[in-house]
């Protein structure tokens, strides 16, 4: 990675908050299935997956495609 494109560092970023927010799918398995019944969390697994969905890989994922495209798309560094 060049210093010239400094926001492609939200792309692992957005990998690292993908597979944590896999990680959080299997506690909202376990309580679906009954194997589980409260939240480490505090909050119900589903909901804090979806939260770190948006938050964690989404986010990072679309901020760094905007910020490394938009230098390209209008010729500016």
């Amino acid at each position: 990675m060049k210093i010239s494109e400094p926001y492609k560092i939200f792309f692992p970023l957005s990998l690292i908050g993908l597979f944590y927010s896999i990680f959080l799918w299997v506690f909202s398995f376990l309580e679906y299935k009954g194997i589980m019944k409260s939240s480490p969390f505090g909050i119900y697994p589903l909901q804090y997956h979806i939260y770190t969905i948006l938050g964690l890989y989404i986010l990072p994922a679309f901020a760094g495609f905007i910020l490394t495209a938009i230098p390209r798309f209008t010729g500016t560094k």
